[in-house]
């Protein structure tokens, strides 16, 4: 007797409908990576700008999507974005929300470590009696 079914189990896993989701989201996961970067550069430059408009912008789009979970952002943008007459199909609608959430995310990539911080990464290491 068989404790496993393994021709079942493969019967599942190769099956078309879940290979076609894994396909869907590794390309929505790269598509959405590689704009959040590129937004998130621009996200970068604007929070260092020293005109006022860009750094308020940019200040004002990193509370928001910092403030707000994901999904309530993917929900908001598929939603609440027809009332007011902006339409998306459900994959625009989630690499648009996964693009934007990623740009708050990876903004920091491009931020230089503060001279405080530099200072403060030594008193971390255990020094040897």
């Amino acid at each position: 007797m068989s404790l496993w079914n393994w021709s079942g189990f493969f019967g599942y896993l190769f099956n078309p409908f879940i290979l076609g989701g894994v396909f869907t989201t590794v390309w929505l996961t790269v598509v959405s990576l590689i704009a959040g970067l590129i937004l998130g550069f621009a996200l970068a430059l604007m929070r260092r700008s020293s005109r006022r408009v860009p750094y308020y912008i940019a200040k004002a789009y990193i509370w928001l999507f910092r403030g707000t979970p994901l999904l309530v952002q993917l929900i908001a943008i598929y939603t609440a974005l027809p009332l007011f007459g902006i339409k998306f199909t459900v994959i625009e609608a989630a690499l648009l929300g996964l693009a934007l959430n990623e740009a708050r995310i990876s903004r920091r990539s491009f931020v230089p470590v503060s001279k405080p911080c530099r200072k403060a990464r030594p008193g971390q290491r255990a020094h040897s009696a």
